[in-house]
């Protein structure tokens, strides 16, 4: 169907079209009349603005309130100074602020509205001084404030809660006897009340409330009434919206079904299932509540009360409105409207990764279809091509100095509702060359698992992984006898992953934890079918990370932090795990001084090559700093100072499954984790943008390593497990292990360091 505009056709219809005219001339007149009656605007009010810039704002005698929320408060603020001379330049420049006699006046009545909202309603301005330097175009602002005595609560009142309910109700209540009355808090009690009601099935429910408040006592009365209505079920269930996707998709995820005791966490829970489907942009879900309203007369006050409608609405008494609630139908109807995302998604984009030890640039593509085939099967197929310099772009000497084209090309299907409806079975397909000092390496693989999600935070894979592994420019210092470093392997693990995650979003958390457990159990499980295939290695591998957001000043300052630790248990064969699967340290993830891969044990013999270790203990701390919002309408800024600790050790923690084995080493101790632990500070910076943050950090290593036995070179023939006899190490200043190793690095990329 093509839209063509239509005008004026007097050859087809002359009464229709003289109609048409009609319309038009009287549109026009009164389009006329409208702009004519609008072109008188009203004078402007007389700006009282000076031309004098405010230097200062002192305010004193402030002590039981937060100074900065006072100030960021007021219209009037303090110049910029040297600021204004670049008001052009982005993030560092600003408009210069000038001096207004009425705002300042206006502001005046601000900090008395701002004092009495925290309880403090003898607030007083005692005197107030106006410094004008007019040869300067300056001026100073200076005030007295006395706070005088805060206002406390007298009293709790709560009335009209259901009996069965009142004690664990009045417990979830943040106002509180004795407290100071503090105008957010209060409003917080009445959303408390009407939550803890409509949790327990009452949608229906209101609840009022007045504050009387006695300036002789400083004290207030608060009273809350709680009209709970009937206790609610679920009604019909409407779905709009839909265009391509079968609704029964839709009603299969959905968590409550019509006669249900009404629950607004069955709302919730099913919202999150519908956007799983992960064919829809928008979900929205709304319960329609219907209720009828009776005006109520305002009660009188009494002489020595003050009650302000700032502070509350009228009490309704118990029985004004009663007969007409208990008609109300108890069935609440649910209206779920939905938009349809595309089915069909390309994207395309380019990036740049940069570390002291590696740096690539790539371009990505990616294509997927969100219902293929139908019944909301996924098929995505990520690309990244690119090409990468390991150690650095720089060095171009060296045995170990590596360089390439660098590729991961994975293919990924969804098969939703497998065996049973929260259960989707996952199949990878995946090509993947890497950059590796000392090695490249091309590794086709193959992943079949399972994922299912319990209790909406808690989400569980279960998976079988095959791969090969085809490793070539491989140095001479990795071809040794002790480390058996071979040019093919097969590798193939059963993996369990448990991830329990709170956080509030995935690219930028500021509230929340997560925690991600998991287990990898690798054998020869296809060489119970034929000896001539199946894997070379028997490992099992458990790992655990944890991470906390922790916000304050309404998330302006997010305290990150992070732990994680690994180990690796050979089990019954006497060969080390692959160098693809050892444990490393240094760069995102990680200990940031070091570089990607760098704090590991090192080729026992030749050129200083990482080849992983089998424990892994860390952990970070970086409290960040939101500097200012929506930079340049796209994203806010960010600071962040971090410290960073972290280790890696040669041997298993506390125990060894290989006995007698010449090329294992011994097992550590939880002392030796702690001993060995390296520590890092630094700084970062990054910008929230669409694709994630972009982020830049820079990082200096606080723990020297002149002594560290991992970071030395045996002058004699070392043992194969790595171990240096006698410790009879060459001098620091001919160790290429130290030469190798700074105690600066710098990140940067797409995406938080962890």
């Amino acid at each position: 169907m093509v839209w063509q505009p239509q005008g004026l056709n007097l050859n087809v219809d002359g009464r229709r079209s003289y109609r048409r005219i009609l319309r038009f001339l009287k549109l026009s007149a009164f389009l006329f009349l409208a702009a004519c009656s609008t072109s008188k605007s009203k004078p402007d009010v007389l700006s009282t603005r000076t031309s004098l810039r405010v230097q200062n704002i002192e305010i004193k005698g402030v002590r039981k309130v937060d100074v900065e929320m006072l100030r960021k408060g007021l219209a009037t603020q303090e110049d910029p100074g040297w600021r204004t001379s670049i008001e052009g330049f982005p993030l560092l420049g600003a408009p210069p602020v000038y001096y207004d006699p009425n705002v300042w006046k206006r502001d005046l009545d601000r900090i008395r509205t701002f004092y009495k909202s925290k309880g403090y309603f003898d607030i007083k301005i005692l005197n107030e001084v106006i410094r004008k330097d007019v040869k300067n175009n300056l001026v100073s602002i200076s005030i007295s404030i006395k706070e005088g005595r805060p206002v406390k609560i007298s009293n709790v009142g709560l009335e009209g809660i259901p009996e069965k309910y009142r004690e664990k109700i009045e417990e979830k209540i943040s106002l509180k006897k004795g407290d100071i009355f503090v105008q957010s808090e209060y409003l917080q009690s009445k959303t408390e009340l009407f939550d803890q009601l409509r949790d327990r099935s009452y949608a229906f429910a209101s609840v009022r409330g007045r504050v009387f408040v006695s300036p002789k006592t400083h004290t207030a009365n608060v009273l809350l009434y709680v009209d709970p209505g009937p206790s609610a079920v679920f009604g019909e269930i409407e779905i709009l919206g839909l265009k391509n996707i079968d609704m029964q998709r839709v009603r299969d995820v959905i968590a409550f079904k019509e006669n249900d005791v009404f629950d607004p966490k069955k709302i919730e829970e099913t919202r999150n299932a519908i956007y799983e489907l992960g064919v829809f942009s928008l979900v929205k879900l709304t319960p329609i509540i219907e209720k009828k309203e009776t005006p109520t007369e305002k009660p009188k006050e009494e002489e020595d009360e003050i009650v302000d409608d700032f502070f509350g609405d009228v009490i309704d008494t118990a029985q004004e409105n009663a007969d007409e609630r208990i008609a109300i139908d108890p069935k609440v109807p649910i209206v779920i409207n939905i938009s349809e995302a595309k089915l069909w998604t390309v994207r395309a984009g380019a990036g740049a990764a940069m570390e002291r030890s590696r740096q690539d640039i790539h371009l990505k593509f990616n294509w997927g279809s969100r219902n293929f085939l139908g019944g909301l099967r996924r098929l995505d197929h990520f690309n990244t091509f690119g090409y990468a310099w390991a150690p650095s772009i720089f060095e171009t000497a060296g045995e170990a100095h590596n360089n390439g084209f660098i590729m991961n090309s994975e293919l990924r299907f969804t098969q939703p509702r497998f065996l049973e409806r929260k259960t989707n079975l996952e199949v990878k397909l995946a090509l993947v060359r890497e950059i590796d000092p000392g090695f490249s390496i091309l590794s086709p693989s193959v992943k079949i698992g399972v994922r299912r999600k319990f209790f909406d935070h808690l989400t569980v894979d279960l998976s079988y992984n095959l791969a090969l592994f085809i490793l070539s420019d491989i140095n001479q210092s990795l071809q040794t006898e002790s480390l058996k470093l071979q040019s093919q392997n097969v590798l193939e693990y059963f993996e369990q992953r448990f991830l329990l995650d709170y956080r509030d979003q995935i690219l930028n958390p500021t509230k929340g934890f997560s925690i991600t457990l998991s287990f990898q159990e690798s054998d020869d499980y296809l060489g119970y079918i034929s000896p001539l295939i199946g894997g070379d290695f028997d490992y099992l591998k458990p790992s655990l990370d944890v991470e906390a957001y922790v916000p304050f000043f309404d998330r302006r300052i997010v305290l990150a932090l992070r732990t994680n630790a690994s180990t690796i248990y050979n089990i019954n064969r006497d060969k080390r795990p692959p160098i693809t699967q050892t444990l490393y340290g240094g760069g995102i993830g990680s200990i940031r001084a070091f570089g990607r891969r760098e704090l590991s044990p090192y080729s026992f013999e030749g050129e200083p090559i990482p080849i992983g270790g089998l424990t892994r203990v860390g952990g970070s701390i970086e409290p960040r700093f939101r500097l200012q919002e929506n930079f340049l309408d796209f994203g806010d800024i960010w600071f962040a100072p971090f410290f960073d600790a972290t280790t890696v050790l040669g041997g298993s923690y506390e125990f060894e499954f290989v006995d007698d084995s010449d090329f294992v080493p011994p097992p550590i101790s939880t002392a030796d984790i702690f001993t060995s632990m390296i520590f890092g500070i630094g700084v970062g910076a990054w910008w929230l943008t669409p694709i994630g943050p972009l982020r830049l950090d820079f990082a200096y290593r606080l723990t020297p390593i002149q002594n560290d036995k991992r970071f030395r070179r045996c002058a004699d023939q070392p043992k194969l497990d790595g171990t240096c006899e006698n410790d009879n190490f060459v001098p620091v200043g001919e160790d290429e292990i130290q030469n190798l190793l700074s105690r600066f690095n710098f990140l940067l990329g797409i995406g938080h360091s962890f």
